[in-house]
């Protein structure tokens, strides 16, 4: 529980948070940013080169396909709306740029695919935003 993915799964919405559980909080905001606010059709079979597969990743797809084919998410005709998330805020898009940086990608690389600057890319890889647990709220 002192894993920050599985504190900020809680912070999604419903559907979403269940996705994440399944393929990872990382690919489940891929997965709001590219089709959130629409559905999203699984193919009888999940192949490497559907759309789905490309953006996630084939073992995650895979992972999805099964979440909604064979655990009824979605309207059970092998279609799902995906949840738009867009507040869940800062802390996602801080866990989506650790998990890229820790994935490969270099810093510089992350600073532009995710808007930020090399200096927040830094300091997000090394806990600086991170509220210390042990402090109270002030609100």
């Amino acid at each position: 529980m002192n894993d920050p993915r599985d504190l900020s799964i809680a912070e999604l919405p419903p559907v979403l948070a269940t996705i994440a559980h399944e393929i990872g909080i990382g690919a489940a905001l891929k997965l709001a940013q590219e089709w959130g606010g629409v559905d999203i059709s699984v193919p009888a079979r999940m192949t490497s080169d559907h759309p789905i597969a490309r953006l996630i990743g084939l073992e995650a797809g895979l992972k999805l396909h099964r979440l909604i084919v064979e655990r009824g998410l979605g309207d059970g005709v092998r279609r799902l709306e995906i949840p738009r998330g867009h507040y869940i805020g800062s802390r996602a898009l801080r866990i989506e740029i650790r998990e890229a940086v820790a994935g490969g990608m270099p810093k510089r690389q992350a600073a532009l695919k995710f808007g930020v600057t090399n200096r927040a890319v830094r300091k997000i890889c090394n806990g600086v935003y991170e509220r210390d647990e042990r402090q109270p709220k002030l609100l």
